[in-house]
């Protein structure tokens, strides 16, 4: 995967970002972080692309790590309304 993803054919980064994506909103958490981090590396590499595609799916990428990670500490919580960010005080 990470040779796909420092491949010279855009194309071929292209559906190596898109799988990842993938893998990433369908796996559990703890499998996912398991594969973001040799990766991510790359991931950021495609970012710095000046395929606009490319560009927009690495961010895509960077969304789903973020969600998954979200997901996995919410599951390491224990709760399902934990949030990053403190509740909004109504005065």
């Amino acid at each position: 995967m990470i040779g796909a993803l420092s491949d010279r054919n855009t194309q071929l980064r292209l559906e190596a970002l898109a799988f990842v994506r993938l893998c990433l909103t369908n796996h559990e958490p703890q499998e996912a972080q398991v594969l973001v981090e040799p990766l991510l590396p790359s991931i950021v590499s495609c970012s710095e692309s000046d395929w606009y595609k490319l560009v927009a799916e690495a961010l895509r990428v960077f969304a789903a790590v973020v969600r998954s990670e979200r997901s996995a500490v919410s599951c390491a919580c224990g709760s399902r309304n934990w949030r990053w960010w403190p509740a909004s005080s109504s005065s």
